[in-house]
């Protein structure tokens, strides 16, 4: 299974693909979510702007297959309803969304993550990591904290917050079906 990461950064421990950076976080479990999305390159902003296509569109063959391409000279015009996710550091596009969705920037995503942290409060809850696709168009990062599932467990927990330029179908569950 190959690792669609375009950024990452670790807290002391590779991830099993052996990309992204991994830093030492000097004896915490973790790092914070400044540091998190500042290492990873995450500290980006998106927008959300007009989405346009060529108004005449010509028919080729290529490969022994029909394909669409623009007509020389052809006039853009605006796609009723549809807007581009666009990467402000670099313009690149991520993803095309509806007229109702509402861009929302990393470091406000992750402040979910952060407020967590501060709740658990005693170094018990750090980032264990934090990602961006190779589309960056999904970006996350890894909550991890000691704190008990129950009185007598002792097991880490886990989080994971994620922030996409698509809109989600499912949570990371099978859709439901009548089969």
């Amino acid at each position: 299974m190959p690792a669609a990461v375009e950024t990452a950064v670790y807290a002391n421990t590779p991830a099993w693909h052996g990309l992204g950076t991994v830093l030492d976080s000097e004896g915490k479990l973790g790092l914070d979510v400044e540091t998190a999305l500042r290492e990873s390159g995450l500290d980006w902003t998106v927008r959300k702007v007009p989405d346009f296509a060529p108004a005449e569109w010509d028919t080729v063959v290529v490969n022994g297959k029909p394909a669409l391409v623009p007509q020389p000279g052809a006039d853009l015009v605006r796609v009723p309803g549809r807007y581009l996710v666009q990467r402000q550091s670099d313009n690149q596009y991520l993803g095309s969304v509806g007229a109702t969705w509402q861009p929302v920037q990393n470091i406000e995503g992750f402040k979910l993550v952060d407020d967590l942290i501060q709740m658990a409060g005693g170094g018990q809850a750090y980032v264990e990591s934090a990602n961006a696709r190779s589309s960056s168009a999904e970006t996350w990062a890894t909550f991890s904290s000691l704190g008990s599932c129950t009185s007598t467990s002792t097991r880490r927990s886990r989080l994971r917050c994620m922030r996409s330029a698509e809109p989600i179908q499912t949570l990371g569950f099978p859709p439901f079906s009548n089969q």
